[in-house]
């Protein structure tokens, strides 16, 4: 019996794929989760799809229900661990990493297409591989959108391209809101081609509009949010150029010197030269789309004051440089295949060895990465002592590592809502962490200001450091705050009322 040859490409496709999955499973196994992922594990581990749908109408997360979903399905089918519940943005980002290869290798030299497909894993959104959040899955959406329309525009299985084009849309949405940023280079590639063509091609509208219907997963959660005070948290076009230093900046070095080796052992052949377009026009305004979408933050911050920012929002704009990248390199080699193992060879090699080195150099549990984080927090709570946390990054992760019987004296407190306004982000924090602590199954306490004084004369303080509005409402108000600890960035403050005694006159804290 012959045994079926397998090509070159598909070998290296499975090469990069084992590598990404190597290294990127292996730090969603061990990598401690982080406030939004806590809350993920939370909602997706509630007693049914119906409390999803309900916590997520109290604006408890502003993600939307498929990824909560997502997470769920593989927690019931393999537990509830870290590996698990990032599974689904694991699969998604691998799926992005397929997409561009398949988009690419419709117009450039096998090579080519796989330096497109390595090339988000040097970027900015390779640590959103491994997040339990929408990111990854709404990249392999957005990937998967891409190489649909490019079928259909051809008339490749147009059919199942339609509703390829529909379905990642509407999953897409179903999973974030950013996701609508999808929706310009499909419009900007669509757009263009119709210029051409001369006539619309109503059926490819048509998928775009029904993959619409995703908004539809929405919940009340942006209504119930309506009050919040978003201050601060919208960019400036100063943030624009920042952006994608942020996204791609570690992709600097490795060109670079995949450049240099090019020089060094091979020379670009003058009748290779490449000439003429590379991609259809409608393609290259397709990727110039996704490159350019984050620009509706900055914009959209002139409408309205909703338009709140982050660069992990605008991560799709990886979808159309990585394919833009590999174009570029294409024409700067000439179309030299050589040219392209090299700087393919050279990539890879820089993956292998700063993504394994990232993967394997801690493999230690957990939650004893927590407590070797946060030595200083983890000390306050060993003693009998009431404990507030100010930052809501450490409170979630406390709730979430520390034992039971210690939670009872771990407290997160919110200032007065008109004090809260003052200060930049405090106020959707404390509206934030409230919500969530009465949805969600978190043991320790969230309670405002004046409850918790009136109880509590004697307290300690933790920190990860800057200031905070309770320093200042407390200072005014006659409290005392005595620096008890300090290492790194944890601070920890004994907090003492108007006539109590301090040191050693205090005796035990109540």
């Amino acid at each position: 019996m012959r045994v079926p040859r397998i090509s070159g490409a598909v070998c290296a496709v499975a090469g990069i794929s084992l590598m990404y999955w190597i290294c990127a499973a292996t730090r969603a196994a061990y990598r401690p989760f982080w406030f939004d992922e806590i809350v993920t594990w939370h909602v997706a581990r509630l007693p049914s799809v119906a409390a999803i749908w309900a916590v997520l109408h109290q604006g408890v997360d502003q993600e939307t229900p498929f990824t909560h979903l997502a997470v769920r399905l593989s927690h019931s089918l393999f537990g509830s661990g870290y590996l698990a519940t990032r599974l689904p943005a694991l699969t998604g980002f691998w799926i992005m990493l397929l997409g561009v290869y398949a988009f690419l290798k419709r117009r450039l030299p096998t090579e080519y297409a796989l330096i497109g497909m390595a090339f988000p894993m040097l970027t900015f959104a390779w640590s959103y591989a491994f997040e339990a959040r929408a990111y990854g899955v709404v990249l392999g959406c957005g990937a998967v959108a891409l190489v649909a329309w490019q079928n259909a525009a051809e008339g490749r299985w147009r059919r199942l391209s339609l509703v390829a084009i529909s379905m990642s849309l509407a999953l897409a949405l179903g999973s974030h809101l950013f996701s609508v940023l999808l929706a310009i280079p499909l419009v900007f590639g669509e757009g263009f081609r119709t210029l051409e063509r001369k006539r619309v091609d109503w059926a490819m509208w048509g998928a775009f509009a029904a993959g619409a219907l995703g908004l539809l997963t929405y919940p009340d959660s942006l209504q119930v949010t309506r009050d919040w005070d978003m201050t601060g948290l919208q960019p400036s076009f100063l943030q624009f150029p920042e952006l994608y230093d942020t996204l791609f900046r570690n992709a600097i070095a490795p060109l670079l010197i995949a450049g240099l080796a090019v020089c060094v052992l091979t020379r670009r052949e003058k009748d290779k030269s490449v000439g003429g377009p590379i991609l259809p026009r409608r393609e290259t305004a397709a990727l110039l789309g996704f490159v350019i979408a984050p620009a509706v933050f900055f914009v959209g911050r002139y409408v309205s004051n909703r338009f709140v920012y982050n660069p992990r929002y605008g991560m799709v704009c990886v979808i159309g440089a990585s394919c833009g990248i590999a174009v570029v390199l294409f024409r700067a080699a000439g179309g030299g295949r050589r040219a392209g193992a090299i700087i393919l060879g050279v990539m890879v090699a820089w993956l292998g060895l700063a993504r394994g080195r990232e993967a394997f150099s801690n493999r230690e549990d957990p939650r004893l990465q927590f407590e070797e984080d946060n030595p200083v927090l983890v000390a306050a709570m060993a003693k009998n002592t009431p404990v507030v946390v100010v930052d809501p990054l450490s409170f979630l992760a406390a709730d979430f590592y520390m034992p039971a019987d210690t939670l009872e004296r771990l407290s997160y407190i919110t200032a007065d809502r008109e004090i809260a306004r003052q200060y930049e982000w405090q106020d959707i924090v404390d509206q934030l962490v409230t919500r969530e602590t009465r949805a969600l199954p978190v043991r320790a306490h969230v309670e405002p200001l004046r409850d918790y004084v009136a109880r509590h004369p004697r307290f300690m303080l933790h920190t990860m450091g800057g200031s905070h509005c309770l320093f200042d409402v407390l200072m005014r108000g006659g409290w005392r705050l005595t620096l008890s600890d300090q290492r790194g960035r944890e601070f920890l403050y004994e907090v003492t009322a108007p006539g109590e005694p301090v040191g050693e006159d205090a005796g035990v804290p109540r």
